[in-house]
């Protein structure tokens, strides 16, 4: 019986898929030969191109169908969440747009960015505290709810 971990038993097991290691081989490569002078398409085709058989291609593929499908089903979910948050707030849309350009302001000569969706997310909360606050004040006093 050896006195290895498992840790130590599988440190040496290379769990990374296939198509993701080469997409991350031909990423360096391009860096290292033109590093500011690829987009993803130049990775993509560059990792197609180390593929060396027609099974590596299909496990590839089906890997590729998976991502834009995982990505097109994140998209669908945020989508739903934002539009639920939308209609549970109590701010009209104008003051929400208002809100937003108001935050869209430079600072010494550069544009801020905002992530709008998470600042939907806070203001929906803010409006759901203000909603129950407003609750909590017409109660009669010492009533239940």
């Amino acid at each position: 019986m050896s006195d290895l971990t498992f840790e130590e038993i599988v440190a040496e097991v290379d769990v990374k898929p296939l198509w993701s290691r080469l997409f991350d081989e031909a990423e360096q490569e391009l860096l290292a030969d033109r590093p500011e002078d690829f987009d993803i398409e130049d990775i993509g085709r560059a990792a197609w191109a180390r593929l060396a058989s027609d099974g590596e291609r299909d496990a590839a593929l089906d890997a590729l169908f998976y991502a834009y499908w995982s990505v097109v089903m994140a998209e669908q979910e945020e989508l739903a969440r934002h539009e639920k948050a939308r209609e549970e707030s109590l701010l009209r849309p104008q003051d929400v747009r208002g809100l937003l350009l108001d935050l869209s302001v430079e600072a010494e000569g550069r544009s801020v960015s905002v992530d709008r969706y998470a600042l939907r997310r806070v203001l929906g909360e803010v409006e759901r505290l203000q909603g129950r606050v407003e609750l909590l004040e017409r109660r009669p006093e010492g009533g239940a709810a």
